[in-house]
């Protein structure tokens, strides 16, 4: 049955009344699908838990880790630190140089590292004419600053563990670990301080080292990962000789016509074969996990991870790891400038230290002004102890000043006679 023009468009404007509405139904769902798989995804994120070690107790600095102190827990993987152990083993006999407290996730940072034990370099030096906290003690963390009459400031080393408070002769000494280039600034700031009684040496105690000398802070490691891969493929660009085999071309005449035989077939010849040079260069997959992560300075099995979800397409764990939590080194510099003519007088004489104290005993002057205020004992070469009373003691120690200062006196000349010295010789050499 033939339809006329009014009742098609009734039926065409039905069909297309239904069409619409159920194209908008469709892709409202879609998208309403689409959301709520995204949001299922990112509460698996959230709620997916990993095995993690943990402090079984408080565990304070230098402490070497047992079985007894760990302990594996579940905790939430978007919150795991990258750097925490999946290993107990690697735990194990390990030295923290941070305390941790119980419940704490461990992690790689919390320990000291093998070049932490193997720098050539590093000396436990003592000194005794820095101007301490009254209540420092063994294991806290200083700066040790150098102030200018001036009022210029500036710290000299920083973030320092008090290795040893005190010694037999003098407790006003502290024990440093240092490398050869702080060891030579700390030379070069007493040596000043010698110079001019001005200048004064002191620390300052951090208030709270481990959050003032250590940070958290959020990674993306799917990207570093993308950058260290394209760092490994560039750094891999080798070239290599090819041989390759001459083709086959047809034989041209003078002219340029190609040289055909009776039948008419065009003749061809064999070039001959030729070393072209061509760049070799890795893949991505030609590199090595553990070439990655030692080039990210990152654990081999969080490397595979990352090259798994990139491969995968897994956008759950590639989240995880652009946004992982890790515990960085706050790094404070030194700040104080060290004055070219004391440099070339440590230069000249690196033991120029040793010899002032074998030169003036202004140490053991010193000590023994420190004894006489803090305990009373007079026992010197100035009196005997029938002819001990306050009198005595106080004669005692104005004479134990005159001595200290003299002597400071003579040391300070003594060296700014050097460094004038040092500094005519270098104008010398210069002409």
């Amino acid at each position: 049955m033939m339809l006329g023009p009014m009742k098609k468009r009734m039926v065409t404007t039905g069909v297309i009344a239904f069409i619409i509405p159920t194209i908008i139904a469709v892709g409202v769902f879609m998208a309403y699908s689409k959301k709520k798989n995204e949001e299922i995804a990112e509460l698996k994120v959230k709620a997916a838990t990993v095995e993690k070690y943990i402090a079984t107790a408080d565990l304070p600095i230098g402490h070497i880790v047992t079985a007894e102190d760990i302990e594996v827990a579940d905790v939430k993987e978007i919150s795991a630190p990258v750097n925490s152990f999946n290993g107990v083993e690697k735990l194990i006999g390990q030295k923290l140089k941070v305390p941790v407290f119980k419940g704490t996730i461990m992690t790689s940072s919390m320990f000291y590292e093998l070049e932490d034990f193997v720098r050539e370099d590093v000396r436990r030096k003592e000194f005794n004419m820095i101007s301490l906290p009254s209540d420092l003690v063994e294991g806290d963390y200083i700066d040790v600053r150098i102030i200018f009459p001036t009022g210029e400031d500036y710290v000299v080393v920083a973030g320092k563990e008090v290795k040893k408070v005190g010694s037999s002769h003098d407790s006003n000494a502290i024990f440093l670990d240092l490398t050869e280039e702080e060891i030579n600034r700390m030379s070069s700031a007493v040596i000043e301080s010698y110079v001019s009684g001005a200048v004064r040496l002191y620390a300052v105690k951090y208030s709270n080292w481990y959050e003032q000398l250590y940070d958290e802070e959020s990674v993306d490691f799917v990207k570093r990962y993308e950058e260290t891969v394209e760092a490994l493929i560039e750094a891999s660009k080798t070239t290599e000789e090819v041989l390759v085999s001459g083709e086959k071309v047809p034989m041209r005449d003078e002219s340029g016509e190609k040289v055909r035989n009776e039948s008419g077939e065009v003749i061809f010849i064999q070039e001959p074969d030729k070393i072209e040079i061509r760049d070799v260069i890795k893949t991505e997959e030609e590199l090595e996990d553990e070439e990655i992560a030692i080039a990210m300075n990152l654990d081999v099995e969080d490397v595979k991870a990352i090259r798994t979800a990139r491969k995968t397409k897994d956008k759950v764990l590639l989240a995880l790891y652009s946004n992982k939590t890790v515990l960085t080194e706050t790094k404070i510099k030194d700040t104080y400038p060290v004055r070219t003519e004391v440099a070339a007088l440590i230069v000249a004489n690196p033991n120029i230290l040793e010899e002032l104290d074998a030169k003036y005993n202004i140490q053991e002057l010193e000590s023994r002004r420190f004894a006489l205020l803090t305990t009373g004992i007079y026992g010197y070469e100035y009196s005997t102890p029938e002819e001990v009373n306050e009198v005595v003691l106080e004669n005692i120690k104005v004479k134990l000043d005159e001595e200290i200062a003299t002597q400071k006196t003579e040391r300070s000349e003594y060296l700014q006679s050097i460094i004038r010295a040092g500094m005519v010789q270098s104008q010398t050499q210069a002409q």
